[in-house]
């Protein structure tokens, strides 16, 4: 069963999808930018909106993001919109590292947007 936000997510998405990239500091000129099904852009972009905390979200995000790769075989940027201050945690940092017990330790990055703190005017 879907998030009881997901559709809300997704019609906000679709209502302004140069402002969600605006408000990323990504400026794209809106004939080139739209809601798809991901078959073919040139990159996609992979939001997630969180209202609660879940300490699983740095390596969903990082699942979601390889699944999406994988798939379209192109890059994938990945951003958490936390929407209300109880989805925020302290590991939240926009770095998931994996230290594996041998071999070069890694990390995935991805964007936290903690919409409380931005300017109402965006």
């Amino acid at each position: 069963m879907a998030k009881p936000y997901d559709a809300t997510g997704k019609d906000l998405l679709e209502l302004s999808p140069t402002g969600w990239l605006d408000l990323l500091g990504v400026y794209r000129p809106p004939e080139k930018v739209a809601v798809i099904d991901a078959d073919d852009p040139p990159w996609i972009l992979h939001v997630e909106f969180q209202t609660g905390r879940d300490a699983f979200l740095p390596g969903r995000m990082m699942l979601y993001n390889a699944a999406l790769h994988s798939r379209h075989l192109m890059a994938v940027s990945s951003v958490a919109f936390l929407l209300r201050p109880e989805a925020d945690d302290a590991e939240l940092t926009g770095r998931y590292r994996v230290a594996p017990p041998f071999g070069p330790e890694w990390a995935f990055g991805n964007t936290i947007v903690r919409v409380w703190e931005l300017p109402v005017e965006e």
